[in-house]
């Protein structure tokens, strides 16, 4: 014997086990990755950023001359030391020179291959041979004031120049001239 069943016996034995079903289904929750999984290592740190380069020996001796007031010359940095203190055989250091030249002395210390040239400007007084004379008196001064402080006397040059002063009316005037971190001055001062 056969039965048969109509289409809507059908809708609803099909709605009847879809119902069944949607009841049979359990809700799980997923466990949570934090409860389950191990702690994420914390991410490496950022390399440190590059330290800019050192600065080089030219760099730091520049400083060094700028702080003592030296301004860039054409043979080298120049310290002019020209305020009335070269008067004839006479040549006095003022406390401003002094602490000048015992700057000088410490940064020769600092920088071994650091070499001066100390030149001596004569004024318009009296003929070529004495003011040359005077000159050289100065510079020997200055070279001997910069020896007693503790300089190292192989590595400055002192000397006049042929030329008087140029500046304060013919005044005399000594300049020191310093030479690059390697020794090496731009311009023999002689030569010029």
């Amino acid at each position: 014997m056969r039965t048969t069943i109509g289409p809507s016996a059908l809708w609803v034995s099909a709605a009847i086990c879809l119902s069944a079903l949607s009841g049979c289904q359990q809700h799980v929750e997923a466990p949570k990755l934090a409860d389950t999984a191990a702690p994420l290592p914390p991410p490496p740190p950022e390399p440190p950023p590059e330290p800019p380069p050192p600065p080089s020996a030219d760099d730091e001796l520049h400083t060094a001359l700028s702080q003592l007031q030296a301004v860039p010359g054409s043979a080298g940095w120049e310290l002019s030391l020209d305020s009335g203190k070269f008067t004839g055989l006479k040549v006095r250091f003022d406390s401003q020179d002094a602490a000048h030249l015992a700057k000088i002395v410490d940064l020769m210390k600092r920088s071994p291959n650091l070499r001066l040239q100390i030149e001596a400007y004569p004024g318009n007084r009296g003929s070529k041979s004495h003011r040359r004379e005077l000159a050289q008196i100065h510079a020997n001064s200055v070279l001997r004031n910069l020896i007693d402080r503790g300089a190292d006397e192989a590595r400055i040059q002192a000397f006049a120049a042929d030329t008087p002063a140029a500046h304060a009316a013919g005044a005399d005037k000594v300049a020191i001239i310093f030479s690059n971190a390697d020794g090496e001055f731009r311009q023999a001062a002689a030569s010029r």
